[in-house]
């Protein structure tokens, strides 16, 4: 069996969102697990009038492919935010096949409402397929990352293609079951980011989160939010990163 590789996955651009965190593992004295990257499967739909053919299960085939492709059994996950998600369905259909897993606030954990702060993230995603694409983007914002925190600036691309996205991925959230008693039985150890100036349901996820897997660490990270913490909180993830790779090992 070879060393297990790392994947990070994100909704875009995964490469250049973790370089950052990638300079900050590299000041770390000891070898560290050879980098991978997957931007997720969505993004090859966001021009296409095909969306119906995606699912959960389809970031799910990606991942098993890239992880096929490297020779790597098993492979430490790092997903950030749908990527997140994406890696959270993967571990709960191959969990044999997670080295260790982190999980940076992922929007979707199962579809049930267990508690306030899901209830509210649920029904002002429910309420984004009526906005306007112009407004869209605040929307989002407002759902992600704290009141008190400043609304970031847009992808650049047109304000439908963003709103059509983010309503797509959610039809597919919502068409995923997950039964999140099946988290225990990875043993692989989990960690668990979380921007201070997030919003409190991603601060409620990941208490919830940490309770579920036998072994998990959830960690506030000061002046970061969602959009930023892997950039903002680069150093803080690399030094998450080691140890959870430490305790995998």
């Amino acid at each position: 069996m070879s060393d297990p590789k790392v994947l990070f996955i994100a909704p875009w651009f995964s490469e250049a969102l973790f370089a950052a965190t990638l300079t900050a593992l590299d000041e770390d004295p000891q070898p560290q697990p050879q980098p991978l990257f997957e931007d997720m499967a969505c993004a090859k739909f966001a021009d296409a009038s095909h969306w119906e053919e995606w699912t959960l299960d389809t970031e799910v085939a990606a991942i098993e492919l890239v992880r096929q492709r490297s020779g790597a059994e098993p492979l430490h996950l790092v997903g950030y935010s749908g990527g997140g998600a994406a890696a959270l369905a993967h571990a709960v259909a191959h969990p044999d096949l997670v080295a260790s897993l982190c999980l940076i606030e992922p929007p979707w954990i199962g579809n049930d409402i267990w508690s306030e702060e899901q209830r509210a993230f649920h029904e002002a995603y429910e309420r984004l397929a009526n906005v306007p694409s112009e407004h869209a983007w605040d929307k989002i914002a407002a759902m992600l990352n704290a009141p008190t925190t400043a609304v970031p600036p847009a992808p650049p691309v047109p304000p439908d293609r963003i709103k059509s996205s983010f309503v797509e991925v959610w039809r597919g959230y919502r068409a995923a079951p997950l039964d999140r008693g099946r988290l225990r039985e990875i043993q692989a150890p989990v960690y668990l980011p979380v921007g201070q100036g997030s919003s409190p349901r991603m601060h409620a996820q990941a208490e919830l989160l940490a309770s579920c897997f036998p072994s998990a660490e959830a960690q506030v990270y000061e002046r970061a939010s969602h959009f930023d913490l892997p950039t903002v909180g680069a150093r803080q993830l690399a030094e998450g990163l080691v140890r959870l790779w430490r305790r995998s090992s």
